[in-house]
C-alpha cells in the first residue's frame, strides 16, 4: 500500500471517529444507561443531572407515587458554572403524550457560579388524572423568553397511580 492510500485512511479514519464522537456527545439522555429507582406497578428511572450548557439541571419528586386527588412536591436544583441575571425557571409537567399540563414560573432569577438554587413547588394531582408516568422539564430562559439558556427533557419523573395500585 502507498503513502498517498495510507494518509486517504487516515484521514478517513480520523473523520469518523470524530463523527462518532459528535454524535455521542449529544445522544438524548433518555439514551443513557437508568436504573429503577423503586419497583411498583411503573419503575421510575433515576434521571442524571443534565449539564445544559452554563447550568447543571436536575428535579426530584416527592411521592414518587401519588393518587389522584394528591399532593406532589417538586424540586427544580439548578446550579449554574458562571453568573447570569434576570433568568426565567421554569419548571413543567408532561403526560406521557408529551403534552404539557402544568407549569410554574419563577422570574428575575440571579445566578452566581457554583450557588446551587432549589424551587420547590407543590402541586396538586386533579382528580380526574389518568394513571401513568409523568415528565418533569426544567429549563432556563432569558428574561423575555427570546433565549433557551438550558434545558433538562426529563429532570425527573412521578406517577399517578390508580386505586388499586395505591397500596403497592
Amino acid at each position: 500500500m502507498g503513502r498517498t492510500a495510507t494518509r486517504s485512511i487516515q484521514s478517513r479514519l480520523t473523520l469518523l471517529t470524530a463523527l462518532l464522537i459528535a454524535l455521542l456527545s449529544v445522544a438524548p439522555s433518555w439514551a443513557q444507561s437508568q436504573t429503577p429507582a423503586q419497583k411498583g406497578p411503573y419503575d421510575l428511572p433515576q434521571t442524571p443531572p443534565m449539564q445544559s450548557g452554563a447550568y447543571r439541571l436536575d428535579a426530584e419528586t416527592r411521592p414518587h407515587h401519588v393518587k389522584p386527588g394528591g399532593e406532589v412536591t417538586i424540586v427544580a436544583i439548578v446550579t449554574p458554572s458562571q453568573a447570569a441575571q434576570s433568568q426565567r425557571v421554569d419548571v413543567e409537567i408532561l403526560d406521557g403524550n408529551n403534552q404539557k399540563l402544568a407549569q410554574q414560573i419563577y422570574s428575575d432569577q440571579n445566578f452566581v457560579p457554583g450557588q446551587t438554587k432549589r424551587y420547590a413547588w407543590k402541586w396538586r394531582v386533579p382528580a380526574n388524572f389518568a394513571p401513568g408516568k409523568y415528565t418533569v422539564k426544567v429549563g432556563i430562559f432569558s428574561a423575555d423568553w427570546q433565549q433557551l439558556v438550558a434545558w433538562d427533557n426529563q429532570a425527573s419523573m412521578f406517577v399517578v397511580v390508580g386505586p388499586t395500585q395505591a397500596s403497592q
